[in-house]
């Protein structure tokens, strides 16, 4: 199906620096979707609508524990059993001192609990700060401190670290409350090591409670709505590249990108979603706002992303909502199975798929052909309907094969926690190929500024024809109302005309959709002066079917790039398995002619993608452990440390220049 000509708006010409200003057709001559516009202005009152409409819905669920140890089936409270939850915890909140509008930090993972409070939270005016479950004692302790948070729920392995983070905030903080274990973690080693964990850490200055403690106290509190330019959250980004700042989004922020998102693709009070991604990041905050919305359902993971799977199969979602990682997995992992069945089962799959993508590009998502991907459905619980991603890049071979075998669109939308969530979406109507995120969803406008010293300009020709190329800036109802405490950053995130300045590159293609090209930050110059931009090249290179991840450097004072690259441990198994090339994954990324290997492959896909020369790595060092937040290499929300990264693999980066230099009877020209 080809792209609509006219799916986006073209509202000014160009003007010197800025480019056109760009509107959804839905709005082209109407006001931007804003809060105003709803029965509901804010969370709090849209939760309050929510609750008496659909109060007998199935609503929170998590799993249970067998008899013999495993994960039971999925089990739901209501709407109304909720809403009973959270007037309890907004009593608590009352009777334990915490005053109106104070400041709450939730730091844990994916829970009923950590949306009970963050609900209560809305009923009395306060602001809820999440902490990402990663973080470790400094970074959360910076966060409690720098937020002034005066109360804190946290898990109970990380409690530790936030009574630490509540005695540097000079008595700021009443009391902490640690969550309860969840029905699939109560054996009885694991309910006795949470209370000697809780015992531990009740002698001091405040009172430390189990949730059963914190929720006993019933007294009456009063609601204290909030008001829509109230704060609905601090949202801390993750911190690539330095301390988090804390981005405050308000209640009417929200409400105008999710109502704007519903009308791209509405959902429905029989949706359900599968909650993995992390609470701490916007993306699925955004998603629980919108069931809480709608009347859906969602199912918890267990905390384990290796158990999703297994946890998707029991919750049976109808909407899945992921990151390109986990689809590239999926995707490595059904390609390698096939690869691994023999010519017979590899020439059938990919026959098969051809004729189902054959469909897509005529509009299809059905065919005969369906029965055939029954398997890769079942793996996601076999109800899903519609696919979400965003966060990062997806290739759009990796969406149409998501598209052929589950017979479902996928949605690529694009933001940034400082415009809540989404900017931009494809277009449900078109379900074929990809490179592209869409056009303006209708809470906000979009256009592009020229970055001279990147070449990229508004005014741009490229083979006689005008494209616009520059940083992709939007302005909206959406917009954040800046960061916390931080008036210089707010004033260069967002400029006199109210442009929210993203950081990234984009160009607008003929048919009206953005594409992003480039990354205006995380830049640096080679020795010969040529700028690189890393993120846009690992990106490419992860498109390699034996590349999971990459990290790309460039020494300013050296005229190439080396790389750090982790393996598809799946995939080279496969290879080695067919090759008789004995050992490990260590060993495999040891071996030479697997490096080799690899490097070739990558540097097809450069030439595929027409990366210049210095654009190409001309060396690699195969890693044996994936990048992590564990490990301190990616943040929660799987985005490059690169300062981390570099201090790991400084030694190594060191190495690959001096290999190079040595091949090529040249000195090392400088050390990290």
């Amino acid at each position: 199906m080809a792209a609509k000509q006219s799916y986006t708006y073209i509202h000014k010409d160009i003007d010197g620096e800025r480019g056109t200003i760009r509107r959804s057709w839905a709005v082209m001559d109407k006001e931007l979707i804003n809060h105003t516009m709803f029965e509901f202005h804010t969370v709090y009152e849209m939760y309050k609508q929510a609750i008496p409409k659909y109060v007998n819905n199935p609503y929170l669920g998590t799993r249970g524990l067998n008899e013999d140890g495993t994960a039971g089936p999925y089990e739901f409270n209501t709407f109304g059993e909720v809403d009973a939850q959270v007037q309890s915890v907004k009593c608590s909140l009352g009777y334990l001192g915490l005053p109106p509008r104070a400041h709450v930090a939730i730091y844990g993972k994916n829970k009923p609990e950590w949306l009970l409070v963050d609900f209560a939270c809305h009923h009395r005016s306060n602001v809820p700060v999440p902490l990402y479950d990663t973080l470790g004692p400094e970074a959360a302790a910076y966060v409690i401190d720098h937020a002034e948070a005066e109360a804190i729920f946290c898990d109970i392995d990380v409690l530790g670290n936030a009574v630490n983070g509540a005695l540097n905030t000079g008595g700021r903080v009443k009391f902490v409350v640690a969550f309860p274990l969840q029905p699939f973690e109560r054996t009885p080693e694991n309910v006795a090591q949470y209370n000697a964990t809780l015992d531990a850490q009740k002698n001091n200055e405040f009172p430390v409670m189990s949730w059963e403690e914190f929720a006993a106290n019933t007294v009456p509190t009063e609601d204290v709505p909030p008001a829509p330019e109230d704060l609905f959250t601090i949202c801390y980004t993750s911190g690539t590249t330095g301390t988090p700042k804390g981005a405050m989004i308000s209640h009417g922020n929200i409400i105008a990108d999710m109502m704007a998102m519903l009308q791209n693709f509405p959902s429905l009070p029989t949706d359900r979603t599968i909650s993995f991604l992390p609470l701490a990041h916007m993306y699925e905050r955004a998603i629980q706002v919108t069931n809480l919305m709608v009347g859906a359902s969602t199912g918890f993971y267990r905390g384990d992303t290796l158990l999703l799977l297994e946890d998707c199969q029991a919750c049976g979602p109808t909407v899945f909502v992921g990151v390109p990682r986990l689809y590239n997995k999926i995707y490595d992992k059904i390609m390698a199975q096939v690869e691994e069945g023999g010519f017979l089962k590899q020439t059938l799959f990919n026959w098969v798929f051809e004729r189902k993508r054959s469909y897509l590009e005529s509009g299809s998502l059905t065919s005969y052909f369906d029965f055939v991907f029954a398997k890769v459905r079942d793996a996601l619980g076999g109800k899903v309907r519609v696919l979400f991603t965003g966060s990062a890049p997806i290739s759009s071979t990796v969406m149409d094969f998501l598209r052929c075998c589950l017979s479902a669109p996928v949605l690529e939308g694009y933001g940034q926690t400082e415009g809540t969530c989404c900017s931009t979406t494809s277009p449900p109507e078109l379900q074929f190929g990809g490179g592209h995120v869409g056009g303006p969803i209708n809470c906000n406008e979009i256009c592009l500024m020229s970055v001279p010293d990147m070449n990229y300009t508004v005014n741009d020709v490229i083979n006689g024809k005008h494209v616009e190329r520059g940083e992709i800036c939007f302005r909206g109802p959406n917009v954040f109302q800046g960061y916390w405490k931080n008036a210089e950053k707010t004033a260069e995130t967002i400029d006199e005309n109210g442009w929210l300045h993203s950081g990234d590159i984009g160009l607008w293609q003929p048919n009206g959709f953005l594409k992003i090209i480039d990354r205006k930050k995380n830049i640096f110059k080679l020795s010969q002066g040529e700028y690189v931009a890393p993120e846009k090249i690992e990106n490419i290179y992860v498109q390699s079917k034996w590349v999971a991840q990459s990290y790309v450097y460039g020494n300013s004072m050296e005229r190439f790039l080396v790389g750090i690259v982790v393996p598809d441990e799946e995939v080279l198994a496969v290879h080695c398995a067919a090759n008789n090339i004995a050992g490990n994954f260590s060993d495999w990324c040891k071996n030479s002619s697997i490096r080799t290997m690899i490097l070739k492959d990558m540097e097809e896909k450069a030439v595929a993608n027409k990366l210049q020369g210095f654009e190409r790595v001309k060396a690699i060092h195969l890693h044996d452990d994936l990048f992590a937040p564990e490990n301190g290499i990616l943040t929660p929300t799987f985005k490059l440390k690169r300062p981390n990264a570099k201090k790991v693999f400084g030694a190594v980066i060191e190495g690959l220049y001096a290999e190079i230099a040595q091949s090529k009877g040249q000195k090392l020209r400088s050390k990290l």
